[in-house]
């Protein structure tokens, strides 16, 4: 590829200091891989990285880059139903720390502000005057008992709730889902700290997303980040996490030193996952989480687990104050509607979404509005839509 330019260096950090000094703060860092040693190099020279980039020229040429979505909204086009869904990767695969060669894909910066519309209703409902904005969302997936839930917020807000029409009754219900998600979001932000403790059963991906989540911020922010894989009632046997670490040249400590702790940098911290069954290691989770407050606790779970598997995952985790949820494996879940039904059923927000073992992409921050949209999104509107600021004025709270 004509467009592609390499950089070596001894860690991720100096090669991507060659690339921005290079090709400028816009280059879009598309490979990140160790460099192969020959049988007797590997004896006397350190381990590199190289760094492949695309010419900030060529962006505007790229099909990739040429999409004016954000990376939360590729991601979903990419696992909708009847489009091209990106195979899942076995268990031999987990330990993978390189992208395929020359494929471009731009680490995911700050999403920009959705664009809020309202809810359009599909053409079937506008031929049946039997049709409620309730049984919309049983149609796409809710499930009855937080349709009723949604249902019940809308009247007590909209009191003419029931004489509206099939489309103002979905904006109705939008408007209280994402006042009650944006308060979600609002407390999560507000516990938010710079320690980040990823918490969770085996198997559900929460050092992978660890690993992406540093890679962004070491390499798209471009800010200084430290790396805790602690041992709890298991060792902690996650190699991949350390030697992603140092390609980044990020350090890595396997002990819990409160005296090291430096509030001006973002800290990951990595725990063994535990079964709820295991109630010694639940314990062992409970005391290592109390021992290194004040920190963001967030709980990673696998989207393609059964509703009720993870309802009861969450309840599990109840001894430790969690501030929001990581879902995973998004790359093998169609059904969005089941995350509308996880949040409604545990009161706490849905902050990150991932899939897939790639790095450093399919990591992005979720908002109430992607979320809504992810679910509704496939509703084609009839009807020319009204913005959101003019919804408000028409349904003013009086």
């Amino acid at each position: 590829m004509n467009h592609i330019r390499r950089y070596t260096a001894q860690n991720a950090k100096l090669a991507l200091e060659e690339v921005y000094k290079a090709l400028g703060p816009d280059a879009v860092v598309v490979n990140i891989r160790k460099v192969p040693k020959g049988v007797f190099q590997g004896m006397f020279q350190a381990p590199k990285v190289e760094v492949s980039a695309l010419l900030p020229a060529a962006q505007q040429t790229a099909p990739r880059q040429a999409e004016s979505q954000v990376p939360l909204e590729r991601s979903i086009q990419n696992i909708q139903p009847g489009s091209q869904a990106q195979p899942s990767l076995g268990a031999g695969n987990g330990s993978r720390l390189d992208l395929v060669d020359d494929t471009p894909i731009e680490i995911p910066k700050p999403s920009l502000p959705a664009e809020d519309k309202i809810v359009p209703v599909p053409p079937r409902v506008r031929a049946s005057e039997r049709w409620s904005g309730k049984q919309v969302l049983e149609s796409i997936g809710i499930l009855p008992r937080y349709v009723e839930r949604l249902t019940r917020l809308a009247k007590r807000r909209f009191p003419q709730f029931e004489e509206a029409s099939v489309s103002d009754q979905l904006a109705h219900i939008r408007f209280c889902l994402l006042d009650h998600w944006g308060g979600l979001h609002a407390k999560a932000e507000k516990g938010s700290r710079s320690r980040k403790l990823l918490i969770g059963p085996p198997g559900c991906g929460k050092t992978t997303a660890l690993c992406k989540w540093m890679t962004q911020t070491v390499l798209a922010k471009r800010e200084p980040a430290r790396v805790w894989r602690l041992d709890a009632h298991l060792a902690n046997t996650a190699e991949m996490l350390t030697v992603h670490a140092e390609m980044l040249d990020v350090p890595v400590a396997r002990l819990w030193k409160p005296e090291e702790f430096d509030d001006s940098i973002t800290h990951f911290i990595d725990v063994p996952g535990v079964m709820p069954s295991d109630t010694e290691g639940m314990k062992s989770i409970v005391t290592l989480a109390n021992g290194i407050q004040p920190a963001e606790c967030l709980l990673v779970l696998n989207s393609a687990y059964e509703l009720s598997h993870l309802i009861g995952l969450v309840r599990s985790f109840g001894e430790i104050p969690i501030n929001g949820l990581i879902m995973t494996h998004l790359d093998e879940e169609t059904g969005w509607s089941k995350l509308w039904n996880l949040s409604l059923a545990v009161d706490l927000p849905i902050l990150y979404c991932s899939g897939g073992q790639e790095m450093p992409g399919d990591f992005v921050e979720t908002r109430p509005s992607d979320l809504f949209h992810a679910v509704m999104k496939h509703l084609k509107p009839h009807t020319p839509q009204r913005t959101e600021s003019e919804e408000l004025k028409r349904h003013a709270i009086r």
